[in-house]
């Protein structure tokens, strides 16, 4: 499936899920950070946590609607198509493209390299 540098998640129950689900799938994750602030946190708190905490190149959150959704929309560079804007389905995710550093970080700075919507 591939491999993530870092991975952010909620602690709720459902994220963790997620996460179990997508480790056995084969999904390799060299750092794993549970972060129970996403549980309710907004979309600038999502962007705040990555400019302050994310360092490697491959990062993912595992987080909540309606916030990734939304997150996701502010960081996006408005390129391209988004099956997003309207929300995730369940399990569904975004991948963006950057090469910026964290800390740097802003809104519409990244492009959009798919969206995924898991099969039900």
């Amino acid at each position: 499936m591939g491999e993530v540098d870092q991975l952010f998640v909620s602690d709720a129950a459902r994220t963790l899920q997620t996460l179990e689900s997508l480790t056995s799938g084969g999904l390799v994750v060299k750092e794993r950070f549970v972060e129970p602030s996403l549980y309710s946190a907004g979309g600038d708190d999502v962007v705040e946590l990555l400019r302050v905490a994310a360092n490697g190149r491959v990062v993912m959150v595992v987080g909540h609607e309606p916030t990734m959704s939304a997150v996701s929309y502010q960081l996006w560079d408005r390129v391209g198509e988004a099956g997003f804007a309207s929300g995730f389905p369940t399990a569904g995710a975004v991948i963006f493209g950057g090469g910026h550093a964290w800390e740097e970080l802003s809104l519409g700075s990244l492009p959009l390299q798919a969206f995924i919507r898991a099969p039900m």
